[in-house]
């Protein structure tokens, strides 16, 4: 789209968990300290908490490449829209246990027991991330309540990492709350952290003269929160739009209009389905 307009050699404000874009802002570096930590100090169970959009994903992506370096075994599920059923399935997948689609749950179960005391026997790091907690219904929270209550070895090699907006902690994880070692913020940005982020991006996808204006990153952290997924699309619907414009660089007006514009169109499509009601 416009790539090639502003001098880039690749769309950097994508959503995407590609470590490329990974940027590990001050905020960010706390959090896979944190991460890193549980799992080297052999802990049982961390909850990384943020809302919509602040690069919770990416980061559990972060520990599960730093894992595998160091020779562990990561396994990853995304429990959105799965059964308590589905995510134990999804789990013997991911230990490499071959489950069959008629397995009952007692025989994945009896598989997933043996792998992890095997691993915990050869002192082999497991760590079992659940994404999306959110999303979880309540056989699924009694399935990772029922991981975290089999861990019970001192120091235990299998870490549990489960990932939950803030606003759902307390009603997703009620079943294990008390058994988290350690809760992790994955917060917005802060305005210097939004800048840096946004000039960082801009730099891996080649452009090294500065291309948003001071007042327009300033702009973009405003309208954002310094939440990374909004940036992004901020920053990626400006750039359309300065190229539309035929601007030598994005403004705050540029920023402010687009962002007027839609919330325009919001409040027209809301004043529709009112006027439809």
């Amino acid at each position: 789209m416009y790539a090639q307009h502003w001098g880039l050699v690749d769309i950097p404000f994508q959503s995407t968990i590609d470590q490329r874009w990974f940027y590990e802002g001050p905020s960010h570096e706390e959090a896979v300290a944190r991460l890193l930590f549980i799992v080297e100090q052999h802990r049982r169970l961390g909850v990384l908490v943020g809302e919509a959009g602040t690069g919770k994903s990416m980061l559990l992506a972060v520990l599960k490449r730093a894992v595998q370096r160091a020779q562990g075994q990561v396994v990853h599920v995304n429990v959105a829209g799965r059964s308590g059923e589905e995510v134990v399935w999804e789990l013997a997948a991911g230990l490499r246990l071959s489950p069959r689609p008629d397995d009952p749950p007692r025989t994945l179960w009896r598989k997933i027991e043996e792998v992890l005391l095997g691993n915990q026997l050869a002192h082999v790091q497991t760590v079992l991330v659940f994404d999306h907690f959110e999303w979880a219904d309540r056989e699924c929270q009694k399935a990772i309540a029922r991981l975290v209550h089999l861990n019970t070895q001192t120091p235990t090699w299998t870490t549990m990492v489960v990932a939950v907006r803030e606003k759902a902690l307390q009603e997703s994880c009620d079943l294990f709350r008390h058994l988290i070692d350690l809760t992790i913020q994955a917060p917005p940005f802060s305005n210097d952290e939004s800048r840096d982020y946004v000039i960082s991006l801009l730099s891996r996808a080649g452009r090294r003269d500065p291309l948003f204006t001071d007042s327009a990153l300033d702009r973009l952290h405003a309208l954002s929160g310094g939440v990374p997924r909004e940036l992004n699309r901020l920053c990626d619907m400006s750039l359309l739009a300065a190229m539309s414009a035929g601007a030598v660089a994005v403004t705050a007006d540029i920023v402010g209009s687009f962002a007027a514009e839609e919330s325009a169109e919001k409040s027209f499509d809301r004043q529709t389905v009112l006027n439809n009601v």
